[in-house]
């Protein structure tokens, strides 16, 4: 009789581990970063459904049904019992509880094998992908001067903006492969400005629609962000090769608007003293040196920069990236980074010769340099309590054969610049409200007024604001901003006059 109750137990609970598998997965975006890659692929759902056996006649008093048990819980092996304290003398009027028949004493062992087994099937052999993203929309009013260098990037009048709308594709190809893949939906290039011959012109891209005839629409392009393939052959090393995110700092690699804190990213970054991507090979090592110590090695083989450096390498010298990184979880979380990037850039031209009874083709160099670019950060966590900051420093020189004229009488010298910010901010649990405060100084090439010198001219940035979370999806921003020159200018300069802005922005994943 008991053998007979435990095979229908394990029927039951078979039917009850395929629907766990079954759950919707909206239940794990709860608990992860909804624009990161998940860190391991959920099950398939997909399970043929099985026709459990009839149940065995319900007990004179029944008990509540228990919760149904997450995935996680089916492939948990069963703990070892406790180890009992000495039993206290029993009252005197207490009866001795009853043992658990035998039957009832396999339950949890049959229901971890069950789901063990199918986990392992679907997790395995069975490919599935995954979406999910974020998308923003910002509104902004900027106050310049006439005069100021920022009116050619930057309107002065009030608008609303659809800044990002970005999603991600994941997935889990088996035997530890998996896809990732990133795409930036984009209205640009209609309406990018740019100064040619002393003229700032616009970028139209109208067009007829073809299927409503009459009909004019503006189109868009889509961005590649990353794309890549990645292997773990164990626990602790991955490998990557296609497109990916350099590495390096805070803000780059978890660059979703819900995530960074301000409204736009600090000057440092965006003007890439380091490269955003690169396309290539990468490995990444990462270890746990103790409970509270953790090790991230990273080293990349690239294209480098380049005018093509998705798909083409113009000069066949490849770039090499590498990162250190110590995480330290004791008080709060610190984290310790450093990168360094070096390659070299390449971008030329070509024409057509005769040779003989035919032609060839003919490189010329337009620009030609070697790069070194190394950065540092720090994060420290206390609770509410965020803090961290950045140091990116940049050195460019040209080779003989690349260096570019700069204006009609002289060539661009090499360059060094560097740029550093911090953020920190506190959040409360009162709809995850952060005040926060962001400062930096970073360094520009002087590419608005060829007739000074090409020095480097430093530029002061503070924005403070808020930061609010109502939900773990949901982030709501509103800050002032304010940028100065910090360079002795002469009067006149386009960038003598401060640049005053007011932004609010609500991002959200899904």
């Amino acid at each position: 009789m008991i053998r007979l109750r435990t095979l229908l137990r394990a029927s039951s609970l078979s039917s009850l581990a395929i629907c766990a598998l079954a759950l919707p997965a909206e239940a794990r975006a709860q608990s992860e970063n909804p624009y990161d890659p998940p860190a391991a692929e959920p099950p398939s759902a997909e399970t043929p459904a099985v026709e459990p056996a009839p149940a065995p006649p319900p007990p004179a008093e029944p008990e509540p049904t228990p919760p149904l048990p997450s995935p996680d819980a089916l492939v948990a092996p069963p703990a070892p019992p406790a180890p009992s304290a000495p039993p206290a003398p029993p009252a005197p009027s207490a009866a001795p509880a009853p043992e658990a028949p035998p039957d009832e004493q396999l339950d949890e062992q049959l229901m971890a094998e069950i789901g063990a087994e199918l986990m392992a099937d679907h997790s395995v052999n069975e490919p599935r992908l995954s979406l999910y993203g974020f998308a923003d929309l910002t509104f902004y009013k900027y106050w310049l001067h006439e005069d100021s260098g920022f009116r050619s990037l930057l309107y002065t009048e009030s608008a609303f903006a659809i800044g990002n709308l970005n999603l991600y594709l994941s997935g889990n190809l088996g035997a530890g492969f998996r896809s990732m893949a990133e795409v930036r939906f984009s209205y640009l290039p209609n309406g990018s400005r740019q100064v040619v011959g002393g003229e700032i012109e616009r970028t139209q891209t109208d067009a007829v629609d073809y299927s409503n005839l009459g009909e004019e629409r503006r189109t868009g392009s889509v961005l590649v962000e990353r794309v890549y393939l990645q292997y773990m052959p164990t626990s602790f090393l991955t490998l990557r090769a296609g497109q990916w995110l350099t590495p390096y700092g805070i803000w780059n690699v978890d660059h979703g608007s819900p995530t960074v804190i301000p409204v736009v990213r600090p000057f440092t970054i965006s003007f890439a003293l380091m490269p955003e991507r690169q396309t290539g090979i990468q490995a990444e090592f990462n270890r746990n040196l103790a409970d509270d110590w953790r090790l991230s090695a990273t080293l990349g083989l690239s294209n480098g920069k380049g005018s093509v450096d998705e798909y083409a390498d113009l000069d066949s010298n490849k770039a090499v990236t590498g990162r250190l990184q110590v995480t330290w979880r004791t008080q709060g979380t610190l984290q310790l980074g450093a990168t360094t990037y070096y390659g070299r850039y390449t971008d030329l031209s070509q024409s057509t010769e005769l040779n003989g009874a035919g032609v060839r083709i003919v490189d010329h160099v337009q620009v030609q340099f070697d790069e070194l670019a190394i950065g540092f950060d720090i994060l420290y966590k206390l609770g509410g309590f965020h803090l961290q900051a950045e140091f990116l420093s940049n050195q460019k020189r040209y080779t003989a054969r690349g260096r570019p004229l700069r204006n009609a009488v002289e060539y661009w010298p090499d360059l060094e610049r560097f740029g550093t910010y911090g953020v920190v901010g506190y959040r409360f649990d009162w709809l995850g409200l952060m005040p926060f405060v962001v400062g930096e100084y970073f360094q520009i090439s002087n590419n608005f007024e060829p007739a000074r010198p090409p020095d480097d001219d430093g530029v002061i940035h503070v924005m403070s604001g808020l930061n609010a979370r109502p939900t773990p999806n949901v982030t709501l921003k509103l800050q002032g901003q304010v940028a100065l020159s910090a360079s002795d200018l002469p009067a006149g300069s386009a960038l003598e006059h401060p640049l005053w802005g007011l932004q609010s922005q609500a991002a959200w994943a899904f």
